[in-house]
């Protein structure tokens, strides 16, 4: 399991052209609403978790932030 953080304006597109080159089915998970600050801080907080390029292993404190997406908060 992996995450990816994706900053598009067409989430479901981005997803769509991704999944061409990805053996496992992708799927949108939540979205949180930002531009490149939002992304540069993203990327800061969860820099241990990265596998590379733009892949994040599930670690738990990723995984607890997802959660909070998810939930609206």
């Amino acid at each position: 399991l992996e995450f990816r953080r994706v900053l598009f304006r067409s989430p479901e597109a981005r997803v769509a052209s991704l999944q061409t080159a990805h053996a496992d089915t992708l799927r949108i998970i939540g979205t949180i609403p930002g531009g490149r600050a939002v992304e540069t801080a993203l990327h800061a907080s969860f820099a241990d978790d990265r596998i590379g390029g733009e892949w994040f292993r599930p670690s738990p404190s990723l995984v607890a932030f997802m959660r909070e997406i998810r939930r609206g908060a």
